[in-house]
């Protein structure tokens, strides 16, 4: 089924327009009805389950035959990371991932010299582990999937110009994922540009989603910069808790540590 590279193409092409379309059902119009009904909550549950199980494990596995290692990913046996490129994949990622805390902690300490005498460890670390789900998820859809489907499309070897191209459309499809937050915005390109290019030369989705995560926590608890995006932009703070009231006991653990 789809084995010709066309074939594949045109399919690709179909379902990176179709989620493109979902996302923007799901950010500015399920979510909102989902803050003030129980309809709109069944909505939200249904378009991410049907979405995540064709998007996540479907369309790889039975329409592009995407092996595990192709995707960043390992066995079930080792929880999915993928071990046999692990230490290449850090040796890479660790000097960017460096660079860039290092820079985030150099510019909150230029605004707030005092700001590691109260900061919140706990909140910090509670803060990691929520990144870390939720960017695990987020690259597993972008790089473990959109990435390949837009090489498919681009048909991008391995020359220079063709990656860069390739690494361009996919960091502003990256970016406008967190539309309108502009700041944001222009950090996401830069990590999906950067991370994109390293997935594509030694791909380890843990590797991402553990930088993710970290510099995530860092613009956020550090900087303090406003990591919220769609609907959510510019909202008052008590608006943007959807999340603590769909995921039992998330509420009691966070309380008021975001």
């Amino acid at each position: 089924m789809y084995r010709r590279p066309a074939d594949r193409r045109r399919i690709a092409a179909y379902e990176l327009l179709t989620l493109a379309g979902l996302y923007y059902a799901v950010a500015w119009i399920i979510i909102p009805r989902a803050m003030t009904s129980g309809a709109g909550v069944a909505g939200l549950f249904l378009s991410v389950v049907a979405s995540a199980f064709y998007y996540l494990y479907y369309s790889p596995v039975a329409v592009h035959r995407d092996t595990l290692a192709q995707r960043g990913l390992g066995p079930a046996t080792s929880g999915f990371i993928r071990t046999d490129n692990l230490v290449a994949a850090i040796r890479m990622a660790l000097p960017v991932t460096g660079v860039a805390a290092l820079a985030i902690v150099a510019a909150a300490l230029g605004r707030n010299p005092d700001l590691f005498l109260d900061l919140d460890w706990q909140a910090f670390g509670l803060k990691f582990l929520f990144y870390l789900f939720s960017a695990f998820f987020q690259d597993l859809l972008f790089f473990s999937f959109v990435l390949l489907r837009l090489g498919e499309i681009m048909a991008a070897g391995s020359g220079a110009l063709g990656r860069f191209a390739l690494l361009s459309v996919f960091s502003l499809l990256f970016a406008l994922a967190h539309l309108p937050n502009i700041p944001l915005m222009a950090l996401s390109f830069a990590f999906a540009f950067a991370f994109g290019h390293l997935f594509c030369r030694t791909p380890n989705l843990a590797v991402i989603a553990a930088a993710h995560a970290l510099l995530g926590t860092l613009l956020h608890r550090i900087y303090e910069l406003n990591m919220t995006a769609g609907i959510f932009y510019g909202a008052p703070p008590h608006s943007r808790y959807l999340l603590r009231h769909l995921i039992p006991l998330l509420n009691e653990i966070i309380g008021n540590r975001w």
